[in-house]
C-alpha cells in the first residue's frame, strides 16, 4: 500500500444522512421508517442509525432507544405521549463517525378521546 493508498483510506469522508425519513401515526405508537445512504467509495461502511427525540424544539434531544443495527430501517415506539414529537435520524459508520447533518420529521400524537358510551341494544330485566 502507497502512502497514497493510506492517506486516502485514513481520510474518508463523513457517512451521508439517511432519506425518505418517515414517522407514522398508529394510535399511540409511532414507526419511523428512512432509507439507509449507500456509501461512496470516499466513505466507510455503515454500523447504524441512532434515533433522538423531543416534545417540544425547545427541548434538547434525547435517545429514542438503542441503536438500530443496519441493514434495519425502521423503529417501531409504543405508547408515546400525547404532543409534537420531533425525531432524528443520524447514521453512524464503523469508525464511529456520524452524518454531520441527520435528518427530521415529526408526528403529533393526540390525547385519546373518549366519547359517550354506547346506547344499551338489549335489556332484559327480571320481575319478582
Amino acid at each position: 500500500m502507497t502512502f497514497f493508498e493510506w492517506l486516502a483510506r485514513f481520510f474518508k469522508r463523513a457517512p451521508s444522512p439517511v432519506t425518505s425519513f418517515k414517522a407514522v401515526l398508529d394510535m399511540a405508537n409511532v414507526r419511523l421508517t428512512w432509507t439507509l445512504p449507500v456509501p461512496t467509495a470516499n466513505q466507510r461502511a455503515l454500523k447504524h442509525v441512532l434515533i433522538d427525540a423531543r416534545a417540544a424544539p425547545s427541548l434538547p434531544w434525547g435517545s429514542a432507544g438503542n441503536p438500530v443495527a443496519v441493514p434495519t430501517n425502521f423503529l417501531l415506539l409504543t405508547d408515546v405521549g400525547a404532543g409534537t414529537w420531533e425525531f432524528r435520524a443520524t447514521v453512524v459508520d464503523v469508525a464511529n463517525v456520524s452524518d454531520p447533518t441527520g435528518r427530521t420529521t415529526s408526528v403529533t400524537v393526540g390525547a385519546p378521546v373518549l366519547g359517550p358510551p354506547s346506547p344499551v341494544t338489549t335489556f332484559t330485566g327480571v320481575v319478582e
